[in-house]
């Protein structure tokens, strides 16, 4: 059936019966059901975008874009969004050089909260931590997770949905770009140069080009060269020299790497037969080795592997996630590690993730991508 990292997926096929067809939209009602009466809006032990109120505010937020209309518990996404966010507001200001990214939570909440809003005020307390973000400090990062590419990153969540706020940000994310170059590449995290999207190089690429296209005339031989380090399995290595190449998932593999490329791959045409061919690379390997054991989820699961994939491809990736085949997948084994960090129904680690699948698929791509990613 399975190694210890991942179910086979010719042998799960036989196992996967439903008791009836798949209803996306019923996923989706169901899992963002769990998530209001498992969590209900309150104080995060943990905070930042992925792991605290914020991200599940911002769920809601896509949500009520796509389904305004779309009762949970009796209340609209509306309502579920901003009492989420209402609760994202952090007590203390943790913003650092080496916590400037994903794990922020005033970032995360000055983000989803101008996304909401449309308030420019708070666009305007964000760009203010430009000082603190760009400090030259031996604690300072320039990963997504932790660092500068993640400000860059929430940064564009404010762009895409604050009208006006570019004013404020342009100036912003140049000069977070500016000091990302000084570093690199290659660049370093914790003494190890990584590769991934959530504290490696292909992370940090795809949030400057994504800012700023320009910049991809200068990193083309930079990212035809971490194309290159891709393995016979379709895989990258978590790192150089000699890293793993066994974690196929978002934040360290394959998952990660096609979701990066996809984004990136329009604005590198001279790359295109490159990019392509190391796509289809990685999607052979998620088929065969991406059906991870772990609790699915977007940082480290089946969720995140699956919005890799082209749609034909998916099919069992999604039945697991259904809640039924989850549900069962729990009783019986196939999933037997909880790598939620604490946070069961958090958008990036836990179930919230699992609903943000389904309302991708119900709005057929219009939420699109990894959040808070691409």
């Amino acid at each position: 059936m399975s190694d210890s990292r991942h179910l086979q997926l010719d042998q799960i096929q036989k196992e996967l019966k439903l008791s009836k067809p798949i209803s996306p939209e019923e996923e989706l009602f169901q899992y963002l059901e769990i998530v209001v009466i498992n969590n209900p809006p309150a104080p995060s032990k943990h905070g930042g975008f992925w792991l605290g109120s914020a991200g599940l505010a911002y769920l809601f937020f896509q949500v009520m874009k796509e389904f305004p209309s779309l009762k949970i518990r009796g209340e609209e996404p509306n309502h579920w969004c901003s009492q989420y966010l209402i609760n994202a507001k952090p007590d203390e200001d943790d913003v650092s050089p080496g916590r400037c990214g994903q794990s922020s939570s005033m970032l995360a909440y000055l983000a989803v909260g101008a996304a909401y809003t449309k308030d420019m005020r708070f666009v305007e307390r964000f760009a203010r931590y430009l000082p603190i973000i760009t400090a030259n400090d031996s604690h300072a990062s320039d990963e997504w997770w932790n660092g500068k590419a993640g400000a860059l990153a929430m940064a564009r969540i404010i762009c895409e949905n604050v009208p006006g706020s570019e004013k404020v940000l342009e100036p912003f994310g140049k000069d977070v770009i500016k000091a990302i170059l000084k570093d690199g590449p290659p660049w370093e995290w914790h003494g190890k140069e990584y590769l991934g999207p959530a504290h490696g190089e292909i992370g940090v690429l795809t949030q400057i080009i994504l800012w700023d296209p320009g910049y991809a005339g200068k990193m083309e031989s930079y990212l035809s060269e971490m194309l290159s380090i891709q393995v016979d399995d379709g895989n990258w290595p978590s790192s150089l020299p000699g890293g793993r190449t066994k974690l196929v998932q978002f934040c360290h593999g394959a998952g990660g790497w096609v979701i990066s490329l996809l984004a990136l791959r329009p604005f590198f045409p001279n790359l295109h037969n490159q990019i392509d061919q190391a796509v289809s690379k990685g999607r052979g390997c998620i088929l065969k080795n991406g059906l991870l054991r772990k609790i699915p989820n977007l940082c480290h699961g089946i969720a995140g592997n699956a919005l890799a994939l082209l749609p034909e491809q998916r099919d069992v990736f999604l039945q697991l996630c259904t809640l039924e085949i989850y549900q069962r997948g729990i009783k019986e084994g196939w999933f037997t590690e909880d790598a939620s960090y604490g946070e069961k129904y958090s958008l990036g680690t836990g179930l919230g993730g699992i609903a943000w699948l389904w309302a991708s698929v119900c709005s057929g791509g219009r939420i699109r991508g990894i959040p808070g990613y691409t």
